[in-house]
Parts: C-alpha cells; sequence; structure tokens
C-alpha cells in the first residue's frame, strides 16, 4: 500500500488537470473530486477491513465501525526517552484507540496493534499511548523517524449499509496466545436462511444467533468477536489527512478526477473559457477536448475494471 496526504494529492490532481494554479478548479473544487473518487472506487474495490469487538453481555446486535482517516507522524515524530509521539493537530482525546499502520523505528510497539491514547503528555500536538485503556505508557526503546496511525473503534452517527462481512470468528483472550474458540457460521450457510443460524449484516449491524451465548457461559469480556470484511474508503477532508490506497487505486482516482473535470468543461462555457486561458490549454479546441474526455474515460474504465477485486464468501 502506498500513502499520500489530501494536500499532495490535491496537487497532483490539479497537474493532471493542468491547472496546477487552481486558476480553473480551486483546491476545494479538485478536493471534492477527489472525494468523489473515493467513494466511487470503494464500491469497485473496498478496503478489507478487520475489527475486534468485545461482547457485551445479553447483546447479539452490534454495529459495526469504520475505522478513522490515516494521520501521518510530525517532527520529531516519535521520542524514546519519554514515549511521547507527536502529530500535527491529530485531534485525539483520552481514551481514543489508535492503530500504527506502519513504523520506523519505535522498537516495543506494534504495527496492527490497538493502542490506547492516555491524558499523561496529551497536547494538540502530542500524545502517549497504552496498551490497555486506561494504563501506563508503553515504553518504546528506539526513536520514531516516520509512521502513520489511525483512530480505530469510531462509530459512525450513522450506519454504513455498504459494509459486506465475510468471516466472524470467536476468540478466548485469557489463552496465550489467543486461541480462536469458535467460527461462527453465517446465516446464509444454512439449509434455510434463519438469523438463528448463524450471523447475518444488515444496515452496517451484525446479528448473531442466540448459540453464540452459549460459548460464553457468563464471562463475556473473556472473548473477542472478530470480524473481517469489506467497506467504504473514510472520506477525508483536512490537508494532513493521509489516502491510503494502493498505488493503482490512486491513479484510477486521478482519472476519474479528469473524466469529471473535463465533462465540466465541456458543460460550462464560462469555466473553459477559464482554463483555455492558460498559455498550455490555448490552443485546445472544443473538439480536441472532447477527444480529452474519451481518452479519460476510456483510461478510467480500464483502470477501475483492472481493480474489480475478488471478495471472500463464506
Amino acid at each position: 500500500m502506498a500513502s499520500i496526504t489530501f494536500s499532495a494529492f490535491k496537487t497532483a490532481v490539479s497537474a493532471a488537470l493542468r491547472d496546477p494554479n487552481n486558476t480553473t478548479f480551486d483546491t476545494a473544487a479538485v478536493g471534492t473530486l477527489i472525494q468523489a473518487a473515493l467513494a466511487e472506487v470503494g464500491r469497485i474495490a473496498p478496503e478489507q477491513f478487520q475489527e475486534d469487538i468485545v461482547p457485551v453481555a445479553d447483546t447479539l446486535t452490534y454495529q459495526l465501525r469504520q475505522v478513522g482517516v490515516t494521520k501521518a507522524l510530525t517532527t520529531p515524530f516519535g521520542v524514546a526517552s519519554t514515549n511521547v509521539l507527536t502529530s500535527t493537530a491529530h485531534g485525539l482525546v483520552a481514551g481514543n484507540a489508535v492503530m500504527f499502520r506502519f513504523l520506523t523505528g519505535g522498537s516495543g510497539l506494534v504495527v496492527g496493534t490497538t493502542y490506547y491514547v492516555i491524558a499523561a503528555g496529551l497536547t494538540a500536538n502530542a500524545f502517549e499511548v497504552s496498551a490497555t485503556l486506561g494504563g501506563s505508557a508503553v515504553d518504546f526503546t528506539t526513536d520514531i523517524t516516520a509512521g502513520m496511525f489511525r483512530q480505530v473503534g469510531i462509530v459512525p452517527s450513522e450506519p454504513v449499509p455498504e459494509i459486506e462481512v465475510s468471516r466472524v470468528e470467536l476468540w478466548k483472550t485469557t489463552e496465550t496466545p489467543n486461541i480462536r474458540w469458535w467460527v461462527i457460521p453465517p446465516a446464509s450457510a444454512g439449509y434455510v436462511a434463519d438469523s438463528q443460524t448463524g450471523w447475518s449484516v444488515w444496515n452496517g449491524t451484525l446479528f448473531l444467533p442466540n448459540s453464540v451465548h452459549t460459548q460464553f457461559d457468563g464471562a463475556e469480556t473473556d472473548f473477542l468477536l472478530r470480524v473481517w470484511g469489506y467497506s467504504p474508503y473514510v472520506q477525508v477532508s483536512a490537508d494532513a489527512d493521509v489516502v491510503f490506497v494502493s498505488d493503482e487505486v490512486r491513479l484510477a482516482m486521478i482519472a476519474y478526477c479528469q473524466a469529471e473535470a473535463i465533462t465540466r468543461l465541456l458543460a460550462e462555457r464560462d469555466l473553459f473559457a477559464q482554463w483555455q486561458a492558460k498559455a498550455n490549454n490555448s490552443d485546445v479546441s472544443p473538439a480536441a477536448l472532447m477527444g480529452m474526455l474519451n481518452l479519460a474515460r476510456d483510461d478510467w474504465r480500464r483502470r477501475s475494471r483492472a481493480l474489480l477485486r475478488l471478495r471472500a464468501r463464506v
């Protein structure tokens, strides 16, 4: 996977639109194009997610949660002597759960593990993390020179119906290492699809059969529900937000932005006149612009077909 900040992505798209100074398409308009591309690509090659849910007594429904926007660590990144991490305007509060997507340095911190922000050392641009909620700071033993993280366990204000689930497992956490206790079957695998045959998902909510509770034996906190699936990409808004997609997805998004922008140029004469006034665009006629649109659409179709992801089915 590759990564690019929202700001750098806007610069790349503006260059592809032959409008590097944002004379025709301002940064807000370019940002909207990128957000539309992210939503469109999410229908073709959605983001893969894995989420751990702590079961609650007498509860059989759990709203599935999207992970947060990826953010970069910023200078001085992470100082081993103080265990302080830095990220400009990170927006975190004590108790937030975070997960590192990659780290250079930072021995003692594990990529892919959930950590919790603690009150100690927390400022607008700095934070420390603990392995447990409300615990002490993790002691990492080497300085961090680069890294990215994202907040996890964010419940959206509205369900996300586009979430798909491919597998649900029950893991026992009192064993070291944790052991898989039970593979919960999907309701669709039964002879008759029924809510008590297995798990099902509706409108972004996971529904479990009553038989799950027989596995807990009154000790729900000894277990985790581990869910694998696909979800739309999280929308970005701040310039420092990181778009964490593969190079193939990024190039497909640029092709989508090109096609959408050229369509606007053809539909709005004033906008086209403004774009055409630039030196490198002055010789582009409406007919030539139509040819550019056809090329951009062909590029988008070719790249989007290549992105089609085979989704695992149980």
